[in-house]
């Protein structure tokens, strides 16, 4: 940093010293946590070298014990080593799953020091396939390694970060229902530590529970096109089955009694009396039900298997659910958001598919498998109601699945709004000054180096021009908007100590790049993005623009003759308001005709042959140019006084 930003460091408001000084606690948190997981090591370790000489141990005296039978001590030995090593066993569990979660707090913590810091918090996944198709802002670093997205994601599932993304892409929301989502998020402050609790107690608390999987198995059938009709006949013919040998059965019965009241009479002499219990109705229709149910059973081949996948993924939810329905009986924010999870009691239904797939189990053993669904219709009537659970799941378990995945949305804004920054934005539907900052900064910059700024559209303003020198400072302005614009639109609060604005969609032209796949080139790709700006404009969208350097791609005399048009264009939306970066300075005399637009600048200063930079917004046309100090001090001839 130069001399000018180091005296402003040294002189940080409090809204960027206090995420500083809270950093640096969260630092000596996580240095005690890795000092517990170091002795917690060594203290597994220990269990399990003492399980192993145990072991040892064991085998050597029963060795001694049977080389001397006389001691006749093989009994107590064999029972002291069981309690011995269940106990060692018992802790060694019990210490591995301590240091599962110490690990794990210790990644939270680590994670929002980071995030504290204005640093990289985690390694993003890849979001390709999730963003293709959301409209989301872009060159604000809203996705990657180091973006919005990462600043506040603490989603425990896929779906709930689906839903994040989809907060951040869509249009966004009335006044009315951000200041309600606000209300929400104030609310939930307080359950942020039983919030992060849940994703500790998760079996892999550094990623996020995959839902798509269950998604991809309970939307299909588990049972093949033929099962029902199946099904019904089979239950049809083995209910016969019972009733034939029941009455056989009955029949035997009789027929012995009547022997015993008649001991004199010839068994003989009465051909009519059955003398087995299997008449040959019921002989018949058990060959029957066993072919029918024969034919059933191959249309239930894959229910196991599925069920069993099933049952894996939603094993990480189980306890999740468990603790919001116990949690929904005592706090009114969670009995109003989980009315569906209330009612369906997904943990419930979890239990019971577990229950049933433990009577499938049955295929696991072929002997008793077959022998069990000769006589009955066991595993067919298992997959039947394991076919009925995924219609309940597909059904009731997507509803509670999507309450999960906005409150995930909502508890990483409530932890972002308690850990990082407390300011959230007043919206104004006013016609004056209803756009102002005050101590603003850049939310994915490096703390320790930020540098805040404050700006008021006054009256009638709505185009801000900014000029200035290179590396001054403009394009992390125009980042530095469209970002708190963003966190505004979500109803979370922004990095300022004041915020005033509206719902704005966001529109930017700040690192357009060419599209070698569609052929365009960097001009080009640019003049897209301002057309599909200025359109909808036209059509009255409320938009934030943010375009930096415009034109940049063509000869001087057709840039200023196009930016020119474009200002004047943007400068009659009298709903949208934007900032233009430029270098072209001609284009700051738009100032005296065009009333919405008003001249910002950032400069330089020039001491001992070294540019500073303060990064600091000034009102007017910017003074000073760098251009050909930056080529003359990388050594290339060029006219100009390096002592000016």
């Amino acid at each position: 940093m130069t001399s000018a930003s180091s005296k402003m460091d040294k002189e940080k408001p409090s809204l960027i010293r206090s995420p500083l000084e809270k950093a640096k606690a969260y630092e000596k948190r996580v240095r005690k946590l890795r000092l517990r997981i170091d002795r917690y090591e060594a203290r597994l370790q220990k269990t399990l070298n003492a399980r192993l000489v145990t072991g040892g141990v064991f085998f050597s005296g029963l060795l001694i014990l049977t080389l001397y039978p006389q001691l006749r001590l093989e009994l107590f030995w064999i029972i002291g080593f069981a309690l011995l090593f269940s106990t060692l066993v018992f802790c060694s569990r019990q210490i591995r799953k301590h240091l599962q979660l110490l690990k794990a707090l210790a990644l939270w913590t680590e994670r929002q020091m980071n995030r504290m810091k204005g640093l990289p918090s985690r390694v993003s996944a890849d979001f390709t396939s999730q963003v293709a198709d959301l409209d989301l802002p872009q060159d604000l670093d809203l996705v990657g390694n180091h973006s919005l997205l990462n600043l506040i994601d603490e989603t425990l599932t896929d779906h709930g970060l689906q839903v994040l993304l989809r907060w951040l892409s869509q249009t966004p929301l009335s006044s009315q229902e951000l200041q309600n989502r606000q209300e929400k998020i104030r609310q939930l402050t307080a359950e942020c530590w039983y919030y992060t609790r849940l994703g500790l107690t998760n079996s892999s608390a550094d990623l996020r529970i995959s839902t798509q999987q269950i998604l991809s198995l309970i939307k299909d059938s588990f049972l093949g096109k033929n099962f029902r009709p199946l099904f019904y006949l089979t239950l049809a013919v083995w209910t016969l089955f019972c009733l034939a040998l029941t009455t056989s059965i009955f029949s035997a019965l009789a027929m012995k009694l009547a022997t015993q009241n008649v001991a004199t009479q010839n068994i003989a002499a009465h051909p009519d009396l059955p003398n087995s219990p299997f008449s040959p109705w019921a002989a018949g229709l058990l060959l029957l039900f066993i072919l029918t149910h024969f034919m059933a059973l191959r249309e239930t081949s894959s229910a196991f298997l599925k069920g069993v996948g099933l049952t894996h993924h939603l094993e990480q939810l189980a306890p999740i659910f468990k603790s919001i329905e116990k949690r929904i009986l005592h706090h009114p924010f969670y009995q109003n958001h989980f009315s569906i999870t209330a009612q369906y009691g997904p943990y419930r239904e979890l239990k019971k598919l577990t229950w049933i797939l433990s009577f499938l189990g049955i295929q696991t053993n072929p002997i008793l498998y077959a022998i069990i669904n000769a006589f009955v219709p066991w595993s067919l009537v298992s997959s039947y109601w394991l076919e009925k659970e995924r219609l309940k799941l597909k059904n009731n378990f997507l509803l509670a699945l999507e309450e999960l995945a906005n409150y995930e949305a909502l508890m990483s804004l409530a932890t972002f709004a308690r850990l990082q920054t407390q300011t959230f934005p007043i919206f104004s539907d006013s016609h004056q000054n209803w756009f102002s900052f005050k101590d603003m900064y850049h939310p994915l910059l490096n703390r320790a180096n930020a540098v805040t700024n404050s700006f008021t559209f006054e009256q009638e303003h709505t185009l801000g021009l900014l000029t200035g020198s290179n590396m001054s400072g403009k394009s992390t302005f125009l980042r530095m908007i469209g970002l708190n614009q963003t966190l505004a639109n979500l109803g979370a609060p922004v990095f300022a100590s004041q915020f005033h604005t509206r719902p704005l969609e966001i529109e930017t032209c700040i690192a357009v790049s060419d599209s070698l796949r569609d052929g365009y080139s960097y001009f080009y790709s640019e003049v897209r993005r301002i057309s599909r700006l200025l359109k909808k404009l036209q059509e009255g969208h409320r938009t934030l623009y943010l375009i930096d350097e415009i034109f940049r791609g063509t000869n001087n005399r057709e840039r200023r003759i196009g930016s020119q048009a474009v200002l004047e264009a943007l400068a009659k939306s009298s709903d949208s308001i934007g900032f233009v970066s430029t270098h072209d300075l001609e284009l700051t005399d738009l100032e005296k005709t065009t009333n919405n637009l008003v001249n910002l600048h950032f400069r330089e200063e020039f001491q001992n042959h070294k540019m500073h930079f303060t990064y600091r917004l000034w009102p007017g046309p910017c003074p000073t140019t760098n251009a050909l100090y930056i080529m003359k001090l990388e050594g290339i001839e060029v006219p100009i006084d390096l002592d000016r």
